[in-house]
């Protein structure tokens, strides 16, 4: 069935109108087919997402605001993994599209909704999956992790804008990460690239996305872009909004459990907080979940460290090779745990 369809001729935008329009969310990642025809017969197949992700002031209940990003005019507090995308045998790259797919398919098993993907573009495919599957994703500009200089800036800026352009028509894509902790941001000096440039250059190629300008890092400080971003080893910290930015746990957790013929170099890994086992560190986890869910009233987005373990971090809900760390059960029950912040998250809004 067509719901809208239109005309334009050759480098111009077509406006549709769809009527009764479906939006996307991780509730619901209602996708709309697209097909653009050519007077020549020629066709293009594609898809596409309605969604609006704004920041704006909540009510509390007790005559005062709280600023909260806003999906589709509705607080829904984000709560996911960080993601590095490794793989054991193509390091940056997936063995298959199934691989893919399967971390992003991870993400709601346990109870999450969202990815934080770290310093890394992932290859077309994997966000068509995000869009599919209903996860949000928190993209991470690519950082210059030692040596950044002047020299370097051109580059990230080059690379920024390709990042941009090249990702910007993904719905499940909502908020950009311009710097990283303390990777490179103190080389941004001089305007029109000093960090605040940065950040007006994101909103200036992508208007319809936030702007978390240092995830964790001292460019934090300086609170411009959206978010309050912290980043807080291993217990959850308590970042607090502003009139301008929304509060956001950017890292916390690295809980780690090393198990028996799955670690990568035995004995050589590095968690922040080791325990003995998955079972403890599935309910460490859950002591944690408790702790940000009683703050999500004025907190909005948490991200857990980290999907999978890698090379020399065993601190993920998954093995390096994708097998479970936990049971049935304890999956179950770390499910339970995040859907009970976004579910508290909800009932406060």
């Amino acid at each position: 069935t067509t719901v809208a369809s239109g005309s334009t001729r050759c480098c111009k935008a077509a406006t549709l109108a769809v009527p009764a329009a479906h939006t996307w969310s991780p509730a619901a990642p209602y996708l709309y087919d697209l097909k653009v025809s050519l007077d020549s017969g020629d066709a293009v197949i594609s898809y596409f997402g309605l969604r609006t992700f704004k920041l704006a002031d909540r009510s509390t209940g007790n005559r005062s605001t709280v600023k909260q990003p806003l999906l589709n005019g509705n607080f829904t507090f984000l709560a996911g993994f960080l993601d590095q995308s490794w793989w054991p045998d193509g390091q940056y790259t997936a063995p298959t599209d199934e691989a893919l797919k399967f971390d992003i398919t991870a993400v709601p098993t346990f109870g999450l909704n969202m990815i934080r993907l770290h310093q890394k573009v992932n290859p077309e495919r994997w966000y068509y999956h995000t869009d599919k599957e209903g996860v949000v994703v928190l993209q991470d500009m690519v950082q210059k992790y030692g040596g950044a200089s002047q020299e370097t800036i051109h580059y990230f800026v080059r690379d920024f804008k390709a990042m941009v352009k090249g990702r910007r028509n993904h719905p499940s894509i909502v908020q950009f990460t311009t710097f990283n902790e303390g990777d490179c941001y103190s080389v941004f000096k001089t305007p029109p690239f000093d960090v605040a440039g940065i950040v007006n250059l994101s909103r200036k190629l992508d208007p319809s996305r936030l702007v978390d300008t240092d995830s964790g890092g001292g460019a934090n400080k300086l609170h411009i872009g959206d978010v309050n971003d912290i980043h807080s080893y291993p217990y959850p910290g308590d970042p607090k909004p502003s009139a301008t930015q929304y509060a956001m746990i950017g890292e916390f957790g690295g809980i780690g459990a090393f198990v028996t013929g799955k670690e990568w170099k035995p004995k050589s890994c590095h968690t922040y907080l080791h325990v003995a086992s998955p079972t403890d560190e599935a309910a460490k986890y859950i002591e944690m979940a408790g702790t940000i869910a009683s703050r999500a009233d004025h907190v909005s987005a948490s991200v857990y460290t980290q999907t999978t373990d890698v090379e020399l971090e065993c601190d993920g809900f998954l093995n390096y090779d994708r097998s479970n760390k936990f049971s049935e059960a304890e999956t179950e029950a770390i499910r339970k745990a995040n859907q009970a912040i976004i579910q508290k998250a909800a009932a406060s809004a």
